[in-house]
């Protein structure tokens, strides 16, 4: 849920196209300077120029922002979007300090190296090496935050390679390691914590109907659900851990999650299910060939041997009745977590008559692929926000560049389920309404849903008041730093 840091309340209004955010009056800039309404303003309306080439300038497309008076600011959208406010947990910059940076000029500033903030902590030196390359940073307490923390400072260390931050984690040189990686668990000192939170990264294979004739086939798409065990990849991706199984659009921990939904399509590994699929749909392995099979009936055996004629090796690709193979081209990423990957599934989806052919593409090809949406079926990830709209994901005019409709999913009912969705603020109904696209959705199986991302965080065992359980991303995990603490004592109530 979200919670008011530096506004004290919001409104909504014009039918949801308009939100006025109330703002704290008690708030200082760590130099002293009044945090206001144009701070926010000017934090806005940096990241929506292009110069500055913003990572949050999508999310604020087409967003005005107006100064109403020194604590109000009004947000006007082009419409109505409920999932909105969740961009309102930016961290804002002090328009004093950057007013005068050329927006150009913003990457290079040295404001980046010293920045200024209202959270719990504020920095006050770096060290770099020869090269110029951050070595750590010390935090203190800012006296002017809103949450005073309970720790005096933090240092950050920065490591070229996860190998360096292992070593020092292990010698006892840090006392926290974000992220603990697979690789690290059979290497990491004894004697630690480990706290594991959920992340809205969604993995899965999306099948593209319109470049193969097999896949627009919907029996075959439920077939290879059914013939899929997500337990060694969820192994390879090194255990629950670093991964959660995964058979719905939206993860169990999430806002919108339809995994208990009565009436979901389910499609649990279950290979027998899935032959009857393909059997049923009269996808079937070819008879063998009446010439080679009298041959071979024809042939002289020994009186010793059996009298039984060798029966013809059974061909191993499905046909269907126009003699259409069942054949399947997976593009995946070419790295060794993925290539693992979909070589699982190349082995499990030809166990069940499929021929598979793997292609693997490097970091660029593979992006051009997504653009160009030229893929049969494709290993891939979305990261979701945690009001999960679905809509840039399933709904049909998001089917191309730069939509996120890798299936090319087309379906009216679930095309206006979404489109309801940025129209409601009741956030009990939207979430309901998410629920009612994913049946829908599932239905048709256009992509098999295989795990989602969790981060993993190794800790001494003396570091408390670290509590996690599903982050927006791993920079969240320093949601609650201000509650950490090292050292208890006992006192008289």
């Amino acid at each position: 849920n979200l919670v008011p840091d530096l506004a004290t309340d919001y409104e909504i209004g014009d039918f949801g196209k308009v939100i006025e955010v109330g703002l704290r009056g008690d708030i200082h800039w760590p130099d002293g300077k009044p945090f206001t309404a144009d701070d926010v303003a000017f934090t806005i309306e940096a990241l929506q120029d292009p110069t500055i080439r913003s990572p949050l300038l999508q999310s604020w497309t087409g967003v005005s922002v107006e100064v109403l008076d020194i604590s109000r600011v009004r947000f006007t959208l082009p419409a109505a979007y409920p999932p909105f406010l969740h961009n309102l947990t930016i961290g804002i910059l002090p328009k004093h300090a950057w007013e005068e940076v050329e927006p150009g000029s913003f990457a290079l500033s040295e404001l980046n190296l010293q920045p200024v903030g209202l959270g719990p902590f504020r920095a006050i030196k770096f060290e770099r090496s020869r090269d110029g390359r951050i070595l750590s940073y010390t935090l203190e307490r800012n006296p002017s935050a809103t949450r005073a923390p309970l720790l005096d400072s933090i240092t950050l260390r920065f490591f070229n390679q996860q190998q360096e931050a292992l070593v020092a984690f292990n010698r006892g040189e840090v006392q926290v390691l974000g992220p603990l990686q697979a690789d690290d668990v059979n290497h990491v000192r004894s004697g630690l914590r480990t706290i594991t939170a959920d992340l809205p990264r969604t993995f899965g294979v999306f099948f593209n109907q319109a470049n193969s004739k097999v896949l627009a086939d919907d029996d075959v798409r439920r077939a290879l659900t059914h013939a899929t065990d997500r337990a060694p990849m969820l192994a390879i991706l090194g255990g629950d851990m670093f991964a959660s199984g995964l058979e719905t659009p939206v993860p169990d921990s999430m806002f919108g999650s339809a995994v208990h939904e009565e009436h979901l399509p389910r499609y649990g590994y279950n290979p027998e299910e899935a032959v009857r699929i393909l059997e049923e749909a009269e996808w079937l392995f070819p008879e063998p060939d009446e010439e080679e099979a009298d041959e071979a009936g024809d042939e002289e055996t020994d009186e010793s041997e059996a009298s039984e004629v060798p029966e013809a090796p059974m061909p191993l690709i499905r046909e269907n009745d126009d003699e259409e193979a069942l054949r399947i081209t997976l593009t995946h990423r070419d790295d060794r977590e993925s290539t693992a990957i979909a070589q699982t599934l190349k082995g499990q989806w030809e166990l069940l008559g499929a021929t598979v052919e793997l292609r693997a593409l490097s970091v660029a090809a593979y992006r051009k692929a997504i653009i160009e949406r030229s893929y049969e079926a494709i290993l891939a990830g979305e990261e979701l926000p945690l009001d999960p709209d679905l809509y840039a994901f399933w709904h049909s005019s998001q089917k191309f560049d730069p939509g996120g409709n890798l299936a090319l999913f087309e379906n009216p009912s679930v095309d206006a389920i979404l489109e309801n969705t940025r129209e409601t603020f009741d956030a009990e109904a939207r979430e309901q309404l998410y629920r009612d696209a994913q049946k829908l959705l599932l239905e048709e199986a256009p992509a098999i849903f295989l795990w989602s991302e969790r981060y993993t965080l190794a800790t001494d065992t003396d570091l408390r008041g670290i509590t996690f359980s599903l982050l927006a991303n791993p920079s969240w995990r320093f949601g609650n730093v201000h509650e950490w603490y090292v050292r208890t004592k006992r006192i008289w109530k």
